[in-house]
């Protein structure tokens, strides 16, 4: 499917953030996303594979000025 995508967008958080957000936010009991991210690509390779990386470790109107940053970014310059 990455052919069909214009560009690739990660959205990156470091592993314990991961874990304890979908601990709270939808009750997964700890290393459940570590578990389920065993069966896919790794995290390495998503990283590798994607045009830009927008980190995802702090307060929610930090992570949406970056999305809005990248989005800008790609309407100035559209491959």
């Amino acid at each position: 499917m990455t052919e069909a995508c214009d560009a690739l967008i990660f959205v990156d958080a470091p592993d314990e953030l991961r874990d304890e957000r979908a601990t709270t936010t939808r009750g997964w009991k700890r290393g459940e996303v570590a578990r389920r991210e065993a069966q896919q690509l790794p995290l390495a390779a998503k990283r590798a594979r994607a045009d830009h990386v927008i980190a995802n470790d702090g307060d929610p109107s930090r992570l949406a000025a970056a999305v809005q940053a990248t989005l800008r970014q790609l309407e100035s310059d559209p491959r």
